[in-house]
């Protein structure tokens, strides 16, 4: 891919799937709080073939695609939902009950909220069709700012969904320390498969770029929240990224709590839970505090961790398949939350 920017300079962005062409047109389809259903029949057919391979099979992912679920935050004129994160919240958490690595799949390239943050950026990443796939890492490389843009570069060890994204959402700091969130197409970096710390459906990648230039355009403050006055996404990166997968821990332990049984121990651990994320849902509904926000999200965490740690407690010596099932709920939560909170895990806040 090659971008004109100021002064004649040509970007070295690598290619990607896409390219600066038409956008597509208004999204007609569903709303996205239907899309767990819709998806139930899909997660069904592969489950099988999924725990086979220990990851997404390339089918489902296409099938995926193909039902429009990578554009949760995608605005309406690019084909997308343009979703309240309150609707997101809501059916990665339906999702995660069904099949927590979709959700998780699902959640980590989900990232259409960029189009209003790196305006320029968008043309590109949405040339091709509205469902450009977007990892996120948070992890700190370098830039140095150059005429009509920065140069890029730094490795960063675990960015969930590396392994599947056409675009990479990469934070990078100046020398002074302000950190900035930088979009580059796969291609311009080099990535390998990081599978020994996170299980394989996760999709991590370690991530190398050396000495890009990326446009002025392409990038944007780590702290600027949504710059449209009618922006739903006015929480900054981190926060939006972080609620993602607080919906998926709170789906994937309730799951397990529900397939362990109405017994007391899991009913006073599913009602903390269900508190904790209505609390959260509140929280992004009406509220504006940040700090606000990152406590309700952790609340939700501690109540998911309480119920993933009760189903563990009760269900130790029984072998049934519905509590084997509840055990696999159990792992698929504690690895989501090992992720958040690994000092590589690369969602922490």
């Amino acid at each position: 891919m090659q971008i004109k920017c100021p002064d004649d300079q040509t970007s070295e962005l690598g290619p990607a799937s896409g390219g600066a062409g038409p956008r597509p047109g208004p999204f007609a389809g569903a709303e996205p709080t239907g899309l767990a259903g819709t998806l139930s029949p899909l997660i069904e057919e592969y489950r099988e073939r999924a725990e086979k391979l220990g990851k997404m099979p390339d089918h489902l992912l296409e099938a995926l695609i193909s039902e429009q679920a990578f554009r949760l935050y995608s605005p309406r004129d690019l084909g997308g939902f343009e979703a309240s994160p309150v609707d997101v919240l809501a059916a990665l958490e339906q999702i995660a009950r069904i099949d927590g690595p979709t959700a998780w799949i699902l959640w980590s390239l989900n990232m259409g909220f960029i189009a209003d943050r790196a305006g320029e950026a968008v043309s590109w990443v949405w040339g091709m069709g509205p469902d450009p796939l977007i990892a996120y890492s948070r992890q700190a490389g370098r830039i140095e700012a150059v005429a009509g843009g920065y140069r890029l570069s730094g490795q960063w060890e675990a960015v969930p969904g590396a392994r599947l994204a056409d675009w990479l959402l990469l934070c990078a700091h100046t020398d002074e320390g302000d950190p900035r969130f930088l979009v580059i197409p796969r291609g311009s970096a080099r990535t390998a498969g990081r599978t020994g710390k996170f299980p394989a459906w996760m999709a991590y990648g370690r991530v190398t770029v050396d000495d890009v230039f990326v446009p002025i355009g392409f990038s944007y403050a780590a702290e600027e929240a949504g710059r449209l006055t009618q922006s739903p996404y006015r929480w900054p990166t981190a926060e939006l990224v972080r609620l993602g997968a607080s919906a998926v821990v709170a789906g994937v332990a309730r799951s397990a709590l529900d397939l362990r049984g109405p017994t007391t121990p899991p009913a006073d651990s599913a009602a903390r839970l269900a508190a904790a994320f209505e609390s959260l849902r509140s929280e992004v509904r009406t509220g504006t505090d940040i700090r606000a926000l990152q406590g309700a999200m952790e609340r939700t965490l501690e109540a998911a961790q309480a119920a993933l740690n009760t189903v563990t407690d009760v269900s130790r010596d029984d072998r049934s398949p519905v509590h084997e099932a509840a055990r696999r709920f159990v792992q698929i939560g504690t690895a989501v939350l090992g992720a958040l909170r690994a000092p590589d895990g690369d969602i922490r806040r």
